[in-house]
């Protein structure tokens, strides 16, 4: 989860993702691989980058916004080969704001708005 290993822009954790995809495969190899702890946050108003960050002498917020969260999850929606090379399945770990506010996909459920899209989130089937 690079959101709390590391405290780099969420532009900048590809190598981290893929580094860990690496070191799990060569702990289990011939398993396959299914990523669903895969948060980033959205804005300064729930979880925070905590201790990484405290150890570095850096904000907790770091990269924690909307131009983030985006920059995060197409990171993921833009790299459909290089998962379906690994055959690794991924999803996004809250579906919705509702149940926890900063990493929603979906703010908050409205009856005007009914689960309302924070970013253009459309991954692709790989």
């Amino acid at each position: 989860m690079p959101y709390y290993g590391t405290c780099k822009m969420p532009g900048d954790v590809w190598w981290d993702i893929t580094n860990d995809i690496d070191q799990f495969q060569k702990m289990i190899p011939g398993k396959q691989v299914m990523i669903t702890q895969n948060p980033w946050g959205f804005d300064k108003y729930g979880r925070n980058r905590g201790g990484i960050c405290q150890n570095e002498g850096k904000d907790v917020w770091t990269g924690v916004s909307p131009a983030g969260f985006t920059t995060y999850w197409n990171l993921w929606t833009n790299n459909c080969a290089y998962f379906k090379q690994k055959k690794i399945g991924w999803f996004a770990h809250v579906f919705s704001a509702e149940s926890e506010y900063n990493f929603g996909i979906y703010g908050q459920y409205s009856d005007l708005y009914p689960y309302p899209k924070r970013i253009d989130f459309n991954p692709k089937p790989c």
